[in-house]
């Protein structure tokens, strides 16, 4: 990914670029295929952090990548537990919903929205 490696070689030159992360999980709030490319481009700045680039200087290297161990990557992490238990939760939700609807046709009765959340309320 371009920007990765952009922003990579330019981490001490321009500090401005260091503000990747928060910019990013500003992009990720527009919607879910904007969290899923925010996610995929922490993803892959992670994985380039790590690379030792070719014609840098190892010690520039070791500088850029424990700085940007410091300052972001517990943010990365936080940010991407956040996004998996807002999966999980929503998959779980879907899932007693299901299973409510197939009780509700197995027994032929249908039962009122508020008594149907309480349910799904009480399998979370």
């Amino acid at each position: 990914m371009l920007l990765v490696k952009v922003v990579k070689l330019a981490w001490h030159d321009n500090p401005v670029l260091q503000n990747i992360i928060q910019e990013l999980n500003q992009f990720g709030t527009l919607g879910e295929r904007h969290l899923l490319i925010s996610l995929t481009a922490m993803e892959e700045l992670i994985v380039e952090m790590g690379y030792v680039t070719r014609g840098k200087n190892l010690l520039a290297h070791r500088r850029i990548s424990v700085n940007f161990r410091d300052q972001h990557l517990y943010h990365i992490l936080t940010k991407s537990l956040e996004c998996i238990k807002q999966y999980s939760e929503s998959v779980l939700t879907q899932q007693a919903m299901q299973n409510i609807q197939l009780d509700q046709q197995k027994t032929g009765t249908s039962t009122s929205g508020q008594s149907s959340n309480i349910m799904v309320e009480n399998l979370l």
